[in-house]
C-alpha cells in the first residue's frame, strides 16, 4: 500500500518572550511521506497585545504562504509546556478547535522534548530546565541518545540527581537561570550550557512517534500548583470554608 502523505501543523506558543531576540513563538507546516519529514514553511507570531494574540492569524498567513488549506491537515503537534499560562492555553485551545473541525490527529508535545531536538552537542546527558520559580525548576532529563529519562519539578540541588556519576552533562536553560545556577555551584565547570530555541518545526519533529491525544483531553503541563490554589489553601485550612466557618 502506498504511503499517504500527511500534512502536519506545529504550534509553539509556550514561552513567547523567552527566545533569542525576544522571539515570540511560531507555527510551521511539514509533510510526512515515504521519504520522511519535509519542512514546508514557518511563520513567526507577532507580540501579543492585552486584547488579542496572533496564533490563528499566523496560521492563516502560514497556509497562504504555503499555498495549502487547513482542510488538508492530517495532524497537529502543539507544544504543551511547561511555559506561560496564557500562551499554553491559547495554543491548546487552538489545536483542539482545528483538530475537531478538520478531523486531524492531535499530538501534545512536551516543550522540553522540542528543545532537546535543537540541542547542538551530542553524546551527553541533557537537563532541560523551564519554569523556574524561587528555588525550584521543571527539569526534564534526556539520555545521550535523546530518550526521555523522566521529568519533574525539582529543587536546584536535585537537577543532576539520577545521572550516571561522571557522565558528560549539558543544560538547556535561559541565561538568567544559568547564571544563578553557576553562582550557586550547581552547574560545574565543563558543563555545556545552551539557551533554549523555541521552534515550531522542532515541535513537529519531537511529536514523531508520540501517541495522538483526544483533543478534549489535551491540556498544558503545569510545573506546580497554581499560585491562586496555594493561597486558597493557606487562607482556608482543611475543614474550613469561607470566613473560617466550620463545614
Amino acid at each position: 500500500m502506498p504511503h499517504v502523505p500527511t500534512l502536519i501543523l506545529g504550534i509553539e506558543n509556550s514561552n513567547p518572550d523567552k527566545g533569542p531576540g525576544g522571539f515570540h513563538g511560531g507555527v510551521a507546516l511539514a509533510q510526512r511521506d515515504a521519504e520522511g519529514l519535509r519542512p514546508i514553511a514557518m511563520e513567526r507570531l507577532a507580540p501579543a497585545s492585552e486584547r488579542d494574540d496572533d496564533v490563528m492569524s499566523a496560521i492563516a498567513r502560514l497556509f497562504a504562504r504555503a499555498g495549502r488549506s487547513p482542510t488538508e491537515l492530517g495532524e497537529i503537534a502543539v507544544s504543551v509546556g511547561p511555559g506561560g499560562f496564557t500562551g499554553l492555553r491559547i495554543a491548546c485551545v487552538t489545536a483542539k478547535a482545528l483538530a475537531e473541525v478538520t478531523g486531524s490527529r492531535c499530538v501534545g508535545v512536551p516543550t522540553t522534548a522540542a528543545l532537546r531536538c535543537r540541542f547542538g552537542a551530542r553524546g551527553r546527558w541533557v537537563c532541560v530546565l523551564l519554569a523556574w520559580k524561587h528555588e525550584t525548576v521543571w527539569c526534564a532529563r534526556f539520555d545521550p541518545g535523546g530518550a526521555s529519562a523522566g521529568s519533574a519539578c525539582v529543587k536546584f540541588g536535585e537537577i543532576f540527581e539520577g545521572l550516571p556519576p561522571g557522565a558528560p552533562a549539558a543544560v538547556i536553560a535561559d541565561p538568567r537561570l544559568a547564571g544563578v545556577l553557576r553562582e550557586r555551584g550547581v552547574i560545574a565547570e565543563g558543563t555545556v550550557v545552551e539557551s533554549p530555541r523555541f521552534d515550531a518545526l522542532a515541535v513537529i519533529e519531537a511529536g514523531e512517534g508520540l501517541a495522538p491525544t483526544d483533543p478534549l483531553a489535551l491540556v498544558p503541563i503545569y510545573p506546580r500548583e497554581p499560585e491562586a490554589v496555594t493561597k486558597w489553601r493557606v487562607l482556608h485550612p482543611e475543614g474550613r470554608g469561607d470566613g473560617g466557618t466550620e463545614r
